[in-house]
């Protein structure tokens, strides 16, 4: 019940190809379970986020770290197109740092 209800809050999120996934697992799942005629080991092979089985962070941690990690990178990378342009070359300076026409 808790790969379903995954399911659909991924749905309302937008996250289709999440819920492929989740979905695909739950269905490898099951079919392990019938051909070996036992639970054991098929539910291991279950995408469920840590929140979900008692531990680690929540779903909603997960994601902000993951939008921030993004925006740092993206800041970074304008920051250094930035610096970039604005650095004047050495060989046009002078001895006192002063650009030399």
């Amino acid at each position: 019940m808790r790969t379903l209800a995954l399911a659909v809050d991924l749905i309302l999120r937008g996250k289709v190809d999440s819920v492929g996934d989740i979905m695909m697992q739950r269905f490898e799942a099951l079919c392990m379970n019938l051909r070996d005629g036992e639970g054991r080991y098929g539910q291991f092979l279950e995408l469920l986020p840590e929140d979900l089985l008692g531990g680690g962070a929540i779903l909603q941690e997960t994601e902000f770290a993951r939008q921030t990690t993004v925006k740092t990178a993206t800041a970074e990378a304008l920051v250094g197109k930035a610096s970039a342009k604005t650095v004047i070359s050495t060989e046009s300076m002078g001895i006192w740092g002063m650009a030399v026409p």
